[in-house]
């Protein structure tokens, strides 16, 4: 139970504490969903290549009518009846896509800088008093190790400076600008 994230950096958001959208606060940009062809499980890309991005409400917006797959269809009549067949023929869709229950993110250390590091600055003492260590994995995962138990007022601070501190640590491990992920919601 609980909902992962996975990219630069992978974990787990801390159940009934996290949002998927907790790193916005602090300067991660959300870029959207993104849409996969059904039956086939290709990702819907427009004609440069790029996917196609949505708000996590949206259901077509920015797609032209009857897209269809054509790495793997010849037409969309022929991805359709493909979605048919395997559905059952009384289906009635006309959708040959679905979009993805995962919404990606990205932070600059530009970002990161100007509303992440003030944060974990603000809550140093905090974070002494409660984590005894945290350490990170060659996939850019974390273990937390606490001093004592959580107060239930510093639950929620704890859980984001641990994943701002995971955010750091690929910063400085990685030598890269960004660090983009995609949680599901």
């Amino acid at each position: 139970m609980g909902r992962w994230y996975h990219g630069d950096i992978n974990g787990k958001y801390w159940f009934a504490v996290q949002g998927t959208s907790c790193m916005e606060s602090y300067g991660a940009k959300e870029l959207g969903c993104e849409a996969t062809f059904a039956c086939c499980g290709c990702s819907v890309h427009n004609k440069n290549g790029d996917p196609y991005m949505f708000e996590t409400d949206d259901s077509c917006f920015g797609l032209p009518d009857k897209i269809y797959c054509w790495n793997c269809y010849d037409s969309y009549e022929e991805h359709i009846a493909e979605i048919k067949e395997e559905n059952g023929m009384e289906s009635e869709t006309e959708n040959t896509y679905y979009i993805d229950q995962e919404i990606h993110y990205s932070m600059n250390q530009d970002d990161f800088e100007e509303y992440a590091l003030p944060f974990i600055k603000k809550h140093r003492c905090l974070w002494e008093r409660f984590v005894e260590k945290i350490e990170f994995s060659d996939c850019v995962e974390y273990d937390v190790t606490f001093k004592k138990e959580l107060e239930k007022e510093t639950i929620s601070i704890i859980a984001d400076l641990c994943m701002l501190k995971q955010i750091q640590h690929y910063f400085k491990e990685s030598g890269e600008y960004q660090c983009d992920w995609v949680g599901e919601y």
